[in-house]
């Protein structure tokens, strides 16, 4: 520890006395046995571990201090007393690699720290959210309310670590691209991607991305129109984004993040509801074999998606 770091107790003594004491102080100082470092040391290395890396202290000790090398997990992550640090058994998380300075005249011992991800690591963002994760595998469910741009980054393996993606595997209207620690996709609805990331490094792990973009576009369908005793309206998911516009020439479709959540409304010529649903299954069925014959209107809605259809009802 440096005494002299300590602003509020330099009021105590004139320039002179302070410099001539942080001189005293500072390596190869009359009282430097007495303290290892000034501000700023810390300990070096990579972010990120794949298999193995090493590790290193950014001052010089004075005479009689010596170092020795500790971490939080030494199940999960060990370290030798040169600070090269080894994965151990497969484990997959964050451990904190410690220096630990003692000797000399240093009264107890000065640690230094620094936090590793061991195994594949990084974070994803889509929309307002972003999350750590660390382990082979990896992904998010997104909707088109709550974002459907993905950005995934990679901790930092070293400048000398590649990062190899693919190949991808998608489905749906998915647009993607990579660059070193970098990798974004954007996901249409009903779309889904999996991609892995082989990191390099003298050692190799590797971690694969699965996304799902659980939005949909959908027709809804009613049969038979005019009806008697009954009808069914069915929601046909429509994923692929050129049959989108297609459809969209002719017909509303429906635009949910939840088909479940969409409600369905029986009203009559007046207003009145005569029933309520909802896309609990993809195909429901009304009864009409109470009602007078007559025009009818299906209120579909989710959302700011909202769809009117009619119906006659012919006995």
């Amino acid at each position: 520890m440096n005494f002299m770091d300590y602003s509020n107790q330099l009021n105590f003594f004139t320039n002179g006395q302070i410099s001539r004491m942080r001189a005293n102080f500072a390596p190869g100082g009359s009282y430097s046995s007495y303290a290892f470092a000034n501000t700023g040391y810390q300990v070096l290395g990579n972010e990120a571990i794949c298999t193995s890396a090493s590790y290193s202290f950014s001052g010089t000790l004075s005479a009689g201090l010596g170092i020795s090398w500790s971490t939080s997990n030494p199940s999960g992550l060990s370290i030798t007393s040169s600070g090269v640090a080894t994965r151990q058994n497969g484990f997959n998380g964050e451990v904190i690699i410690s220096a630990n300075i003692t000797g000399g005249s240093l009264c107890g011992s000065t640690k230094l720290s620094k936090k590793v991800f061991v195994g594949p690591a990084g974070s994803i963002s889509y929309g307002l959210t972003t999350f750590d994760f660390t382990g082979s595998t990896a992904g998010a469910g997104v909707c088109n309310s709550c974002g459907n741009s993905i950005s995934v980054l990679m901790k930092d393996y070293g400048n000398t670590a590649t990062y190899v993606w693919g190949p991808p595997t998608q489905s749906g209207s998915v647009s993607s691209g990579a660059n070193g620690r970098n990798a974004n996709a954007t996901l249409g609805p009903g779309a889904s991607l999996s991609i892995p990331c082989t990191i390099n490094n003298n050692n190799t792990c590797k971690v694969t991305f699965s996304f799902y973009n659980y939005s949909s576009f959908y027709r809804t369908i009613v049969y038979p129109n005019p009806a008697s005793s009954d009808f069914s309206i069915e929601a046909v998911a429509v994923t692929d984004m050129n049959e989108v516009e297609s459809y969209s020439k002719t017909e509303t479709l429906l635009k949910t993040d939840d088909l479940k959540m969409t409600e369905l409304l029986l009203l009559d010529e007046k207003g009145n509801v005569l029933s309520k649903k909802a896309f609990t299954e993809k195909k429901i069925n009304f009864a009409t074999d109470k009602l007078p014959n007559g025009t009818y209107f299906l209120h579909i809605g989710s959302g700011e998606s909202k769809i009117m259809k009619q119906i006659q009802i012919q006995h």
